[in-house]
């Protein structure tokens, strides 16, 4: 492990055969206001110019930015944020896709609000491929918020819009699960949420979530009951884990049980809706419903969208989403 920067925002990003998108983002690092980061790009053995076009924006900024290989081909994202975290040297870290980006003072509005809180985190937008359209997806809580008001789907900490401390990663050996594919951000941040005490929530969309036509969670590439039960095999082993690491861990895990589960088997059945058809994703829907049944609605953006995604698979309603969210 590297010495440790105070000021310095370790920025990681896994990449694979993203050519034609992760412009944008090395655009979008490169144009912050805050100066003090590093980018450490992790490519996984990409076949299409990509690795190239990330050697000469290491060559631009050759003090700032390193990149790495995964030790083989299609290693998954999660290996390549593991690496990222080992050869680190900011007292921050924040993860970002290589398809999404951020505003030019994400880094600096995010690393102003650390002081006596353990993570940051800003809204965003869903930024629509097939048609440039954003929504802004809005907090129902800001500022100083506590752990259980993320878990409870109030906030947004996660992949993308997040700042986090290093010294409890390192603390508490938080790691994203190699072997897994699909909600591995939930294993990632529920353990991080279980030892964190309070973050603060940025009311400004600072970060820009590309939602496009084909991606890991849309589109026919896997038998969709592995993604489901992979992400209930996520969910488990997340709790077995936050077991040996906090004195809160039946807490975290209710939460978890009560709020997140039900969101991302809605979020992957919707998609299955999509794919497949609405009578497909009612019989997969039948099929996990005990799951989903656990749900707790808040008031909140993200708890309505779960309870949304419920609805439409029976009555078409999902053109009322718009309207639970401000559009710039």
């Amino acid at each position: 492990m590297r010495g440790i920067s105070v000021t310095k925002v370790s920025v990681i990003v896994p990449v694979y055969n993203m050519k034609n998108y992760i412009p944008r983002l090395l655009q979008s690092i490169e144009n912050q206001t805050y100066d003090r980061w590093e980018l450490i790009l992790v490519d996984d053995h990409s076949d299409d110019g990509t690795y190239e076009l990330l050697l000469d924006f290491r060559d631009k900024h050759p003090d700032k930015v390193e990149v790495l290989r995964t030790p083989k081909p299609r290693s998954s994202p999660m290996v390549g944020k593991n690496i990222g975290i080992e050869v680190s040297s900011g007292r921050y870290i924040a993860f970002i896709d290589s398809d999404d980006w951020w505003s030019e003072t994400f880094l600096e509005d995010t690393v102003s609000k650390m002081d006596g809180v353990d993570g940051t985190c800003t809204e965003y937008y869903d930024v629509l491929e097939r048609d440039g359209k954003k929504i802004h997806v809005k907090f129902s809580k800001k500022g100083e918020v506590s752990w259980e008001d993320v878990l409870k789907l109030k906030v947004r900490f996660g992949n993308g819009n997040s700042l986090l401390k290093r010294s409890i990663i390192e603390n508490y050996g938080i790691l994203f699960p190699p072997e897994l594919w699909y909600s591995e951000d939930v294993y990632f941040y529920a353990q991080y949420l279980s030892v964190a005490d309070r973050v603060y929530a940025v009311s400004k969309p600072h970060f820009y979530h590309l939602v496009r036509e084909v991606s890991m969670v849309q589109g026919k590439g896997d038998d969709p009951e592995k993604k489901l039960k992979q992400t209930l095999r996520v969910y488990k082993k997340v709790c077995e884990r936050i077991q040996k690491i906090s004195i809160r861990s039946r807490d975290v895990c209710t939460l978890l049980e009560g709020y997140l589960r039900p969101y991302s088997i809605m979020s992957y059945i919707t998609a299955i809706s999509d794919s497949y058809g609405r009578e497909y994703a009612r019989e997969t829907f039948w099929r996990y419903s005990r799951y989903v049944f656990s749900y707790k609605p808040t008031n909140s953006h993200l708890s309505k969208l779960t309870l949304l995604w419920v609805v439409d698979l029976f009555i078409p309603v999902r053109f009322l989403l718009r309207r639970l969210f401000s559009r710039e």
